[in-house]
């Protein structure tokens, strides 16, 4: 269990930080930039190193998908 910090960067330039656990599943992330974004998680895709980050599986968590401490996460439209 360890605390990191991403950035999160939108099409539009935006970007924010965000702190997750690296246990985290892949949904509570979606759900973490939901809050700071104020956009529902339906409204957005998240990637990472090219790769879409998929909301639905319950299994990848930061972790597995090889999200470390400063890594930007793309918000996509």
């Amino acid at each position: 269990m360890a605390i990191i910090t991403l950035t999160v960067k939108s099409q539009k330039g935006n970007q924010f930080p965000v702190q997750v656990d690296t246990q985290d599943r892949l949904y509570q992330l979606y759900h973490t930039v939901s809050e700071v974004s104020h956009e529902s998680v339906y409204n957005f895709n998240l990637a990472f190193d090219g790769s879409l980050l998929p909301l639905d599986n319950e299994n990848e968590t930061i972790d597995t998908c090889g999200i470390e401490q400063g890594d930007v996460i793309s918000l996509m439209h």
